[in-house]
């Protein structure tokens, strides 16, 4: 019996850890889409209006954005099982919370605690793995990461539509409960507790308050340009206000004992090339996430369950194939997987930009399909390249880095796709009637698909940018490993 327990639970031990990552990954993903489907129950059974309630959703994802760095730096610093953990139960009570309060105020100050506690989580998942498995299995380990926060994404639309159709609205926070208990548990019971006290440090108030400044700025600024379609005295206000903050950040932790953002963390060329890579990347699933439904149900005049069916494809293929890409990243050069995944999607864009108003459905799904693929082959090196050879005390702010310039790019590519769609559209008609094809004019269907496929040319430009860095790097990084055993060789000889 001892001997099933060393092997089960002591030899397995990384592996449990895995499984309390997979958690922190899978509430918070689920949490986005479960609350996105509740809202309109919400709306009916508390009498506040849609409009209003969607601050429920936006205040999480802008809270989240802005704590996601301070909690992958807090992890480098205080012990990254410990801010995880808290992560958990910070959540977990949040969500109580939220299903319990009276009135929105109080929902709103839950789900920011709530946004708070997703953030501890998904700000140091990646660099909990990344110092538990320092063998071929992290690859597998960090590419099941991407499974599960694309997974969660669309598991979340089905049980959160089958909760809240079966017990109603508050049964979406409530979940969250035995779940979040398990994992507490679990994370208890397998983390590792950090040796020792942590190092005394003063915290980079004025960084974070700086941060806070850019990403809101940015964030809102970004989303205001997409609704108002034009670049007004608010939007401008906005966006350079924020670009301020982020030249003042940028200019303070050059001078901070112990920055927020330590910009030395630049100077790992796998940080920058990743980084770059990932928001190049990104802007294509941000842009298709607003793009294709407009064109499927207001261009092909497809119901919602058929354009959804037809978006499928990317979901499951890039869930399956991401744990194994992970794999072949650990054997093989990271940058050059990187590279074929960009230059699939650029081909695809390509292939979008050409649609037309009749296209086929199948066109449609088979570039899905593709795109899964492509991005199968690009997340999981690209956490893999960002991440090799990293500092133990880097691993969470680059956690943090890499999910807030995903965010980034997402509100910009959505904002600007949407005002390249509204302004070629609305001279002909509403957007809004692009979700309903009856009462779409043809020559707005022309002009939607015109826009779009300028969009897609413009995002196969930047793909193919993604697709050279990445092979340069390889290309260089490949010259430079040979100089070394060459240099080696000649000093043993």
């Amino acid at each position: 019996m001892q001997g099933w327990w060393e092997r089960v639970w002591v030899g397995g031990r990384p592996w449990w850890i895995l499984a309390v990552v997979q958690f922190g990954n899978l509430m918070p993903s689920m949490d986005g889409s479960m609350v996105a489907i509740a809202l309109p129950s919400m709306a009916a059974g508390t009498g506040i209006p849609l409009s209003t309630l969607q601050w429920v959703a936006t205040i999480y994802y802008l809270v989240s954005a802005v704590v996601v760095l301070i909690a992958g730096r807090l992890g480098d610093l205080l012990g990254r099982s410990r801010v995880f953990t808290f992560g958990f139960v910070l959540f977990t009570a949040a969500s109580l919370g939220s299903a319990t309060v009276p009135g929105l105020p109080g929902l709103l100050a839950c789900r920011v605690l709530q946004a708070i506690g997703g953030a501890c989580l998904v700000a140091n998942g990646n660099a909990i793995i990344t110092s538990t498995f320092t063998d071929g299995r992290r690859g597998f380990a960090l590419g099941l990461n991407s499974t599960i926060l694309a997974g969660g994404v669309a598991l979340g639309f089905l049980v959160g539509g089958l909760l809240t159709d079966g017990f109603g609205w508050r049964s979406v926070f409530l979940v969250n409960l035995p779940v979040g208990a398990a994992a507490i548990a679990l994370a208890l019971a397998v983390l590792p507790a950090r040796k020792g006290p942590a190092k005394p440090f003063r915290f980079d108030w004025i960084g974070s308050a700086l941060l806070a400044l850019a990403v809101c700025g940015l964030l809102v600024g970004l989303q205001r340009l997409g609704a108002q379609r034009a670049p007004t005295a608010e939007v401008l206000g906005l966006l350079g206000g924020g670009a301020a903050a982020l030249l003042a950040l940028l200019a303070v932790e050059r001078r901070t004992e112990t920055p927020l953002l330590p910009l030395a963390v630049f100077g790992h060329r796998n940080v920058a090339v990743g980084l770059a890579a990932i928001a190049l990347f990104c802007s294509l699933l941000a842009a298709s996430g607003i793009l294709l439904p407009l064109y499927l149900q207001g261009v092909l005049g497809i119901g919602a369950a058929q354009a959804g069916l037809a978006l499928a494809p990317y979901s499951v293929t890039m869930c399956i194939l991401a744990p194994f890409s992970g794999i072949l990243a650990e054997r093989f050069n990271a940058a050059w997987m990187m590279a074929g995944g960009a230059l699939l999607a650029m081909a695809v864009s390509i292939g979008y930009a050409f649609l037309g108003v009749s296209a086929p459905l199948t066109a449609v799904a088979l570039g899905q399909l593709l795109i899964g693929l492509a991005a199968g082959v690009f997340f999981a090196p690209n956490r893999v390249l960002l991440f090799a050879g990293l500092p133990d005390g880097f691993l969470g702010v680059v956690s943090g880095l890499m999910q807030l310039t995903r965010q980034l790019t997402y509100a910009a590519a959505i904002a600007l796709s949407t005002l390249a769609v509204a302004v070629a559209v609305e001279p002909h008609g509403r957007l809004s009637d692009l979700s309903s094809a009856g009462t779409v004019p043809p020559a707005a269907k022309l002009a939607m698909t015109e826009a779009m496929g300028a969009v897609y040319v413009v995002l196969a430009g930047l793909l193919a940018g993604a697709a050279v860095l990445c092979l340069w790097h390889a290309h260089t990084r490949r010259r430079a490993s040979a100089r070394l055993v060459t240099s080696v060789r000649e000093s043993t000889s």
